[in-house]
C-alpha cells in the first residue's frame, strides 16, 4: 500500500520498506515502482529523518543467466541511490524472485 511520510511520522513510525517485488511488478501485477520512483521515495524518506529497508532482487530469468547478469541487475537497481546509501539509515534487503 501507500502512505505519506508525514502520516507515518505522526504515527511514530521510524522505518519504511520500499521496493518490494510486488511493488516492482514481479508477479504480473502492474508495476507501481521503478528504479527512478524508488530513488525519489528514498530521498524523501531520508530527508524526513526516517530510515529505510530498500529491497532489491532479480527475477528467475536473470538468475538463470549467471552471477554476472545478477550483479549487473543489482547495479541497475542501485545506481540512482548510491549517493544516498548510509548504513545507519538504509538497509539493503536482497529479495530475489525465483
Amino acid at each position: 500500500g501507500e502512505m505519506a511520510v508525514e502520516q507515518m511520522k505522526d504515527m511514530g513510525i521510524k522505518q519504511v520498506l520500499i521496493g518490494h517485488s510486488e511493488r516492482r511488478g514481479e508477479f504480473g501485477i502492474f508495476p507501481m515502482d521503478d528504479n527512478t520512483t524508488l530513488a525519489t521515495k528514498l530521498k524523501y524518506i531520508l530527508d524526513a529523518g526516517m530510515s529505510c529497508v530498500f529491497c532489491i532482487g532479480e527475477p528467475k530469468e536473470i538468475r538463470e543467466k549467471g552471477l554476472d547478469a545478477v550483479l549487473a541487475e543489482m547495479d541497475v537497481q542501485l545506481t540512482q541511490i548510491y549517493s544516498l546509501l548510509d548504513p545507519e539509515k538504509v538497509v539493503i534487503a536482497y529479495e530475489p524472485v525465483w
